[in-house]
């Protein structure tokens, strides 16, 4: 299935904002184009764009930043619950809240901040190994004391 590309340049902004302009307008309509507004929540940073570029999601034409131009086009859409990316949505919130996601994005934390050089990693196994090993004397000492 090949992915339609959206190319963003300077006369994209009216050529959406009418259609979005039109379904707000028409709650009967269903908001097709209004869900382009909301790839503001997508799109924050440069990497991000650059990640949706690479994938060919979006072509990039403009000489300002594509972050801004889709944060200024959803201030003009509102959400309505009735949009064919309802199930898309709950999927992608229901994956992003799970524990499993939460664990994998705790690793994914301490690999990108504690493990970037061989040295900083080295250093986070003997921290957690003497740890460990504090907890292992800090239990027999217990032990030795109560069967005295």
């Amino acid at each position: 299935m090949k992915i339609p590309c959206l190319k963003i340049n300077d006369d994209i902004n009216t050529f959406l904002s009418n259609p979005i302009a039109f379904e707000q307008c028409c709650p009967e309509i269903e908001p097709c184009v209004t869900s382009y507004a909301f790839m503001d929540c997508l799109i924050n940073t440069e990497n991000d764009v650059n990640l949706l570029e690479s994938s060919r999601i979006l072509l990039i034409r403009l000489p300002r930043d594509p972050a801004y131009f889709f944060s200024r086009l959803s201030l003009m859409a509102e959400v309505r619950k009735s949009t064919y990316l309802d199930d898309v949505l709950f999927d992608a919130n229901k994956y992003y809240n799970s524990k499993w996601n939460k664990w994998k994005r705790m690793f994914a934390d301490l690999k990108l901040n504690y493990c970037g050089s061989p040295w900083l990693a080295m250093s986070v196994v003997a921290a957690a190994l003497l740890l460990f090993l504090g907890f292992i004397q800090a239990y027999y000492s217990a032990l030795s004391y109560y069967h005295m």
